[in-house]
C-alpha cells in the first residue's frame, strides 16, 4: 500500500502506538481533540482526499466516562463512526479498518451499547456500499503512553507511584480478562492494513493475547513488577472485597483468533511500569496543581 493512510484518533492512546510504526505514509489527523476537526461531523470527509485507507481510532472510551455522558458517547462512537464510513464511500477509499472493543459482546454498559451500534453501521457499509471494512475487537490494551488512561493496570499503576492506597482493592478477584500489550495491538492494525489476501466475510476480528487473568493475579503480578521496577510499593498488598462486580461475565477467549497478540503480561507490566516511572514527576506534579 503506497498511498496516503488517514488515522482517526492519531492522537490518542494507540492511535500514537500506530503513528510510530506508520509515521512515512500516515496523515495524522486528531479528532478527538475539540481544537481540531471532529468525526462527529461530516468535515472528515475532506481529510480523506487522496487517501487509500481509513484507520478509525477516534472514539469515547471507558463504561464509567460514557454511562456519565451518554450523548456524547453515542455522537462520537455512534454518529462519529458512521459519519467516517459514509466519507470512505464518498472517497472510494479501498480499506477502512474500525477499532472496537472485546466488551461489545456483553453490551454491559453505554459503552458496550455505542460500540454495538457502530459495528452494526461496519455491516451495513460492508453489505449495502461494498466497503472493505473490518472491525478489530480489541481486548483491555495497556502499556507504555496510557498515562491518561482509567483502566485498571493504568488506575493501579498511578495510585502505587502517588502513594495513595494502603492495599489494591481488588472486587472479587476471580473475574477472567485478556490483556492486550498496545505495541502488540499497532503491529495487528499495521499487518491487517498491506494483507495482500482479499478480506474475508466475517466483519470483526478478536484481537488479544488469547491467556485469561484473574483480577487477583493481575493485582499480585503487578506489585511484584513494580517494586523490579523501583516502585515504592513494598509495603502494599492486595485487599479482596465482595461486591456486584464479581457477577460479571468472563469475557470469552476466541482459541482461532487469527490475530494474535504474543507479549507476556508479566513482560509487558515491565516495560508500562518503566513509561510510568519515567512520568511519576508529571503525575505529582498534576496532583499538586
Amino acid at each position: 500500500m503506497n498511498g496516503k493512510i488517514l488515522v482517526t484518533g492519531s492522537a490518542g492512546f494507540i492511535g500514537r502506538a500506530l503513528m510510530w510504526r506508520l509515521a512515512g505514509p500516515a496523515i495524522p489527523y486528531d479528532v478527538a481533540d475539540d481544537r481540531h476537526q471532529d468525526v462527529r461531523t461530516l468535515a472528515v470527509l475532506h481529510a480523506m482526499r487522496r487517501c487509500e485507507a481509513v484507520i478509525h481510532l477516534a472514539g469515547e472510551t471507558g463504561a464509567r466516562d460514557c454511562n456519565a455522558h451518554p450523548g456524547r458517547a453515542q455522537s462520537t462512537n455512534d454518529t462519529g463512526t458512521f459519519n467516517v464510513l459514509r466519507a470512505a464511500n464518498a472517497a472510494r477509499i479501498g480499506r477502512v479498518i474500525v477499532a472496537s472493543a472485546a466488551s461489545v459482546e456483553r453490551c454491559a454498559s453505554v459503552y458496550g451499547w455505542s460500540l454495538y451500534v457502530a459495528e452494526q453501521w461496519c455491516q451495513m457499509a460492508r453489505e449495502l456500499w461494498g466497503l472493505e471494512v473490518t472491525v478489530l475487537r480489541l481486548a483491555n490494551v495497556y502499556g507504555p503512553g496510557s498515562l491518561y488512561k482509567t483502566s485498571v493496570i493504568a488506575k493501579w499503576m498511578k495510585q502505587l507511584l502517588l502513594r495513595q492506597p494502603m492495599n489494591l482493592k481488588v472486587w472479587g478477584g476471580f473475574q477472567l480478562r485478556d490483556f492486550t500489550y498496545v505495541d502488540d495491538v499497532a503491529e495487528v492494525i499495521e499487518r491487517r492494513l498491506h494483507d495482500p489476501l482479499a478480506w474475508d466475510d466475517e466483519p470483526w476480528h478478536y484481537v488479544g493475547t488469547n491467556t485469561l487473568t484473574s483480577t487477583l493475579d493481575l493485582a499480585q503480578l503487578l506489585l511484584a513488577t513494580g517494586r523490579k521496577a523501583g516502585a515504592t510499593c513494598c509495603n502494599i498488598g492486595v485487599q479482596v472485597e465482595h461486591g456486584p462486580e464479581e457477577r460479571q461475565p468472563v469475557l470469552p477467549v476466541h482459541r482461532d483468533a487469527r490475530f494474535a497478540c504474543t507479549t507476556a503480561l508479566e513482560d509487558g507490566l515491565v516495560r508500562t511500569w518503566e513509561y510510568f516511572m519515567a512520568h511519576a514527576a508529571e503525575l505529582q506534579a498534576g496532583m499538586a496543581a
